[in-house]
């Protein structure tokens, strides 16, 4: 007879993994180097699921949706930036699949202030933050990505600058915050380094 272990279900939630952040943050590069044996799952039996936002066919929540539905343990990143205009879609989308939201950020921002009277307003990102998201931009090769955020369009450096424009009126503090009431809530928030040399100095010590 086969122990009663065998037919337990797994109530382990599902995580949704996202990047809150604009083009240029580097969450490609990142995701191209995950692996589940990387992130321990060799051992826990989480399926890693990378949905990359250019690649998928059709609506990418819905997409997304389902394939938290149909893998209920996994662990889904999804390589996009979802600003906050996009959280009462992923907010629907983890309280539908039972799923804990994990958001990443860049380690040290400082709130930055632009403008003034009335025409004042603060965003969770430095202009250095903002320069070197744009210079990445830039250095792409040409028509290497779908979104035209690439050397070959006079465009790429206004697109960035409004992906910027959409966490107008946001803290850190605040988006923390408002990650709390995402789906059912529980969810957390990881800081990685944002540079090269931040990341060796962090492996070092």
């Amino acid at each position: 007879h086969e122990s009663s272990d065998s037919f337990q279900t797994d109530e382990r939630p599902s995580m949704m993994v996202l990047f809150l952040a604009i083009p240029g943050s580097g969450k490609s590069s990142l995701c191209n180097d995950l692996t589940p044996n990387m992130l321990g799952f060799f051992t826990n039996k989480r399926k890693l699921l990378v949905k990359e936002g250019d690649k998928v066919k059709g609506k990418y929540e819905s997409v997304v949706q389902q394939q938290a539905l149909d893998n209920t343990t996994s662990v889904i990143i999804a390589d996009k930036n979802v600003p906050p205009i996009s959280w009462l879609s992923v907010s629907d989308l983890c309280s539908q699949s039972q799923s804990v939201a994990v958001a990443v950020f860049p380690e040290n921002l400082c709130d930055t202030h632009v403008g003034e009277g009335g025409m004042r307003f603060v965003y969770p990102f430095s202009l250095d933050y903002l320069a070197v998201y744009v210079s990445r931009g830039l250095g792409r090769a040409q028509n290497s990505l779908n979104e035209k955020l690439d050397s070959a369009s006079d465009l790429a450096c206004m697109i960035i600058v409004k992906f910027l424009c959409l966490y107008r009126k946001k803290t850190n503090k605040s988006l923390e915050n408002d990650l709390q009431f995402l789906g059912k809530g529980c969810n957390q928030v990881i800081r990685i380094p944002f540079s090269k040399r931040r990341i060796t100095l962090a492996r070092r010590s």
